[in-house]
């Protein structure tokens, strides 16, 4: 179409548009491109060949969304083997798609998380006397202090002498995390065994 002003005669600028003379002779006169002309088709072009079985499938989908195609469909073939052939599998998955989309259960949303290095650590706390803990025969009374960065999963377990963001800047000193680390003390979680 853009060619046919630069060259005047319809054959080379059908020619430079990569499309035969008698193609551009049906188009040119149009003025538009044939993907333009033509309008979407909003019937279908022969009858579906699940319509007879289609409402035993959706009450089944409605009553287990979770099964697939491929299980309805050879389920199908074992009670009608004369009813259908195994080429119609995908024509039953895109019907299936179809009733997802428009009448199945909602999708779940999915939020992935973004770990990056150094920036984050979670700590735990733990209670020694509770676990039932011992050392030489003496009951340990300490918390324990356990560390871990979500982006390496990195792990280590020692006495907590203090709590809270103070004790996750000295875990992730103690670790060797760096100054840079600590200094986020507002990205610490910090979970308690006792409850606070």
């Amino acid at each position: 179409m853009d060619e046919m002003p630069r060259h005047g005669e319809l054959g080379p600028a059908a020619l430079r548009a990569g499309m035969s003379p008698n193609t551009a002779r049906r188009y040119v006169p149009a003025g538009r491109l044939p993907s333009e002309l033509t309008a979407p088709r909003g019937w279908r072009t022969r009858t579906g060949p699940f319509a007879a079985d289609w409402a035993e499938l959706r009450a089944r989908l409605v009553d287990a969304p979770e099964l697939e195609a491929t299980t309805l469909f050879e389920d199908l073939l074992r009670r009608k083997p004369d009813g259908y052939t195994p080429g119609q599998l995908r024509t039953l998955q895109r019907r299936v798609k179809q009733w997802r989309a428009q009448e199945g259960p909602p999708k779940q949303i999915f939020f992935p998380l973004a770990h990056r290095p150094g920036e984050a650590m979670q700590t735990d706390f733990t209670l020694a006397s509770a676990l039932g803990i011992t050392i030489r025969g003496e009951p340990c009374s300490h918390r324990l202090c356990h560390p871990v960065p979500p982006y390496s999963k990195g792990t280590m377990l020692g006495p907590a002498l203090f709590s809270g963001r103070v004790a996750g800047g000295w875990a992730a000193h103690e670790a060797g995390f760096g100054p840079g680390f600590v200094g986020r003390a507002n990205r610490a979680e910090a979970r308690d065994g006792t409850g606070r």
